[in-house]
């Protein structure tokens, strides 16, 4: 809120002529002098004591309040602009750790996909199509962190609304709208690819059925909320014009459009987060497996930590409600890039972890261990004979599954029926299906 800077303290003691040239030639408002005037006058505070005009609560609430009904947004602004400036306020600009906080995130989740691709490169791994969406979310997410830069950043994102040009503001809100925008289509994205690696690793019916299901439900999610951002001011420029008060337009409700979604998306984190560790729990493995292939999918938490904190965040700024939406919003934005790279990182992780174990395995030949699998009882959720460890198809890995969490590829691997399911991914391997597979 700009109600602090709301004194202009020189406009009661300087001539309005002196206080522009102190001001950076901007003049002071009338209609904001009135007010301060009418405010001393009703204060215990002396006309000559400049610091108990600046600090007195009273006088700044009520200075604001005769601003809001008198003046016009950007008399508003001009008037919160100067008396900043008499009254020694700090200048407040967060805009380089914003540039630095977007740097760092596109560089760690070019890395964390980069890594990915060479483990498929380096085990002569077919790309799916969960990796092919992750790579478009990266390129995507490489676009918006450029925009943060040198279209939030640069117009003065991280500021006091009242130091920025108006021209400025309404372009920082402009570009504000397309970060909103793919914001909404990459976080679906990113939990479709995970779904996308879930159904390739898991294969019993009602599994697969539920995967299915919350993909289908992301994706419904993702472009409804995507159309609705677009379309969500009637006209649409009116999202980036409707800060100044000078033009006509409609908008929906931008709350209860900005937190019903992320409630969505916390939800369904959770329901990703459940699924699968219940199925792993089901499962006939060695508990030193089976921890471990429940630590993996419980990376996601950071995840949905990361998401609560920003829905947090929203409810403390009260979103719409905002005055300086340009320095209010910084921890939103702040957040909403931290996310983004937890997710995508995460989707990467078990290709990280498998090039991990890989390299370490052939650089140490003492880490190297040899896994006798564990037969999956044929009541378990998952009746899948020896396929959990598949080198492209399993569980827990980078694509492999739950035993190649702690160890390499075991040749059993050759003869089983995930490993011939996903032939399209290994296309020297025919495939070849028991019939019992779906058997519970």
């Amino acid at each position: 809120m700009w109600i602090y800077f709301n004194l202009v303290l020189w406009a009661v003691l300087l001539s309005t002529k002196t206080l522009a040239q102190e001001a950076g030639n901007s003049v002071l408002p009338k209609c904001a002098a009135l007010c301060l005037t009418a405010a001393v006058q009703n204060s215990t505070c002396s006309t000559l004591d400049s610091a108990c005009i600046c600090n007195d609560p009273g006088i700044i609430a009520q200075a604001s309040k005769c601003e809001t009904l008198t003046c016009t947004v950007k008399e508003t602004l001009t008037a919160a602009n100067i008396s900043a400036i008499h009254c020694n306020a700090p200048l407040r600009d967060k805009g380089k750790s914003f540039t630095t906080t977007s740097i760092v995130c596109a560089t760690v989740t070019i890395l964390a996909v980069g890594l990915r691709l060479f483990q498929r490169v380096w085990k002569s791994v077919t790309l799916g199509l969960d990796d092919l969406l992750i790579v478009g979310t990266v390129l995507t997410n490489l676009a918006l962190c450029l925009i943060n830069i040198y279209g939030l950043s640069a117009n003065g994102f991280g500021k006091d609304i009242w130091k920025v040009p108006f021209p400025q503001i309404t372009e920082v809100i402009r570009y504000s709208y397309v970060v909103q925008v793919i914001y909404f289509a990459l976080i679906p994205a990113i939990k479709i690819s995970i779904l996308l690696f879930l159904l390739r690793i898991f294969v019993t019916y009602h599994m697969r059925i539920m995967i299915q299901a919350t993909i289908l439900f992301n994706l419904l999610v993702g472009v409804t909320y995507v159309i609705l951002n677009i379309f969500q001011c009637k006209p649409i420029s009116f999202f980036w014009t409707s800060w100044d008060g000078e033009h006509q337009g409609t908008c929906i409700d931008v709350v209860a459009l900005v937190n019903s979604y992320a409630i969505i998306s916390i939800v369904v984190d959770f329901w990703m987060l459940i699924l699968p560790i219940i199925q792993v729990y089901k499962l006939n493995l060695q508990g030193k497996t089976k921890l471990a292939a429940g630590v993996m999918f419980s990376v996601g938490i950071l995840f949905t930590a990361i998401s609560v904190i920003r829905l947090v965040t929203l409810f403390q700024l009260g979103y719409a409600n905002t005055t300086n939406p340009t320095w209010d919003y910084f921890l939103s934005g702040f957040w909403s890039q931290i996310e983004l790279t937890v997710g995508i990182v995460c989707a990467c992780l078990p290709s990280i972890r498998k090039l991990l174990v890989s390299v370490l395995t052939r650089s140490t030949p003492n880490l190297e261990k040899t896994v006798q699998p564990t037969r999956i009882n044929s009541r378990t959720p998952l009746n899948i004979p020896y396929s959990v460890w598949d080198s492209s198809t399993s569980i827990a890995g980078s694509s492999s599954g739950l035993e190649d969490v702690i160890s390499e590829d075991p040749p059993q691997i050759r003869e089983s029926f995930m490993y011939n399911f996903t032939s399209s991914r290994k296309s020297d391997i025919k495939s070849v299906a028991p019939s019992s597979i779906y058997s519970q």
